[in-house]
């Protein structure tokens, strides 16, 4: 079973919920302590776009990368290679 808030459970009793009804009810109740506020979502969310923005700066950086090796390859293979080498 979950957390309960022990004062809900107490006001149930009182009120004459029998124990089992009272226990299901307080424990069904959410713990304000843990829930997320509307300040906690946006500070999430701030985090997640920054590091959408920087992984996609990797992802660029790195094709970049990759295009200007590949370029660097095809540059020193015309260059050092016979003509006909590596096809028509």
């Amino acid at each position: 079973m979950g957390v309960m808030v022990s004062e809900i459970y107490d006001a149930f009793i009182d009120a004459g919920a029998d124990e089992a009804k009272a226990r299901a009810a307080a424990a069904a109740v959410p713990i304000s302590g843990r829930l997320a506020t509307k300040q906690d979502i946006a500070r999430l969310e701030t985090r997640l776009y920054r590091a959408l923005w920087i992984q996609a700066g990797g992802i660029v950086g790195a094709l970049v990368g990759l295009v200007g090796t590949a370029i660097a390859v095809a540059c020193f293979l015309e260059r050092f290679l016979p003509d006909g080498a590596l096809g028509p």
